[in-house]
């Protein structure tokens, strides 16, 4: 009849060999991952983004309930992203940007890999880049918070200059 105890034994005896081989084509398997598998490194940096646009005198009627999520798409958008690559000239400090020049869209390339998110609840934006090369990853980030800032200190001094001429 049916015997546990058969098959136990025979579960063992095959487990001898069973076990030896799958160690090591788990352990081949692990080595050729290794050695075909992208390694990435990220950069990060975090930003304080108000949920609400300042304003200087009074609030305006425009104010947008998603002026943060504006402020996101905006960091994200081929205009910062254009003006990052040209300002540091990226391409010719970036490995990554070089690689695929000609092949790729440098400014679409950049949009996949740049991430930015709230973090919580919070008024605090995580942005952060993924390259092969470390230093890569971290000029990248640095020079698209670079570029958003700037833009925003030369929104905020054209909308000044527009306020001052219609109180003037």
């Amino acid at each position: 009849g049916f015997s546990l105890n058969v098959i136990w034994l025979s579960l063992i005896q095959r487990l001898k060999i069973a076990a030896p081989i799958g160690v090591i084509v788990a352990l081949l398997a692990m080595g050729l991952l290794y050695q075909v598998s992208e390694k990435k490194f990220t950069s990060l940096a975090q930003l304080q983004i108000l949920d609400t646009q300042p304003f200087l005198v009074f609030r305006t009627q425009d104010h947008s309930l998603d002026f943060a999520q504006t402020q996101i798409e905006l960091l994200k958008s081929p205009y910062i992203i254009t003006k990052a690559i040209a300002d540091d000239q990226l391409v010719q400090t970036i490995p990554e940007l070089r690689e695929i020049q000609g092949r790729e869209d440098a400014i679409t390339w950049v949009g996949q890999r740049l991430k930015a998110q709230r973090i919580g609840r919070s008024e605090i934006y995580s942005v952060s880049f993924s390259t092969k090369v470390p230093k890569s990853s971290q000029r990248m980030v640095e020079s698209i918070v670079k570029a958003y800032l700037d833009y925003q200190v030369e929104n905020t001094n054209a909308n000044r200059v527009q306020i001052q001429k219609t109180l003037d």
